[in-house]
């Protein structure tokens, strides 16, 4: 309850100090005083934004591609019944001998068993992949190409799931790209620090803070 109403406190801070920098942003230039505090500020997050951005720059004649990503979820020996009718509803039984389902189904609850098991593919278009196990779904992303499941055994009482997500060489390209492509200001919020002087009840901060980052800059805590 505690860390929810922290995180709750600094997400209004950080929404308020972005309305505090917006305004002062779009003011002639001040010379002194707490406007001028605020257009300091901004203009110190414009500059380390320019300069984080030729930073991470790929070098010249490099391509940056992002060609695929895992997602998992973790099942307990508890959840055992809801992971099996769960990979079933994404492969249906085969008319014909054991799938890789069953071959599960049986080995899991086993403490002693473990390792590695491919359970099949999902695709948006049909394909001959040999024996894997497929299924097509039409309506996948457009930038997903394929998406592999798959299971490990990391523990005698747990299971993970792994969704591995091919890309499209697409999904990188373009205006998609514009995660990376474009500048972005940081999530800093302002506040005071142990010995700073502030104004307001907002915790604004007019004195001098860490080394290494604006004066007046707080960072959220993660």
């Amino acid at each position: 309850m505690r860390n929810n109403l922290r995180l709750l406190g600094e997400r209004w801070r950080e929404g308020l100090t972005k309305r505090y920098l917006d305004l002062a942003e779009k003011l002639p230039a001040f010379r002194g005083g707490f406007v001028k505090t605020l257009q300091s500020i901004r203009d110190y997050q414009r500059k380390r934004s320019d300069e984080l951005y030729a930073e991470t720059r790929a070098p010249a004649g490099v391509d940056i591609s992002y060609s695929g990503f895992r997602l998992m979820e973790l099942f307990p020996a508890e959840e055992y019944d809801r992971l099996i009718s769960g990979l079933r509803k994404l492969f249906p039984a085969q008319r014909y001998g054991r799938d890789e389902i069953d071959r599960l189904g049986t080995n899991v609850p086993n403490l002693f068993s473990g390792g590695w098991s491919s359970i099949g593919l999902l695709r948006r278009e049909k394909s001959w992949l040999g024996t894997l196990q497929t299924r097509t779904i039409p309506d996948l992303p457009e930038e997903v190409s394929t998406i592999e499941v798959g299971t490990h055994k990391i523990l005698p009482s747990a299971v993970v799931v792994a969704f591995d997500v091919r890309l499209t060489a697409s999904a990188t390209s373009g205006s998609k790209h514009c995660m990376i492509g474009n500048t972005c200001l940081t999530s800093d919020f302002i506040d005071g620090h142990p010995g700073v002087s502030t104004v307001g009840p907002f915790g604004i901060a007019t004195g001098m803070g860490d080394a290494g980052r604006h004066p007046r800059l707080g960072r959220r805590a993660a």
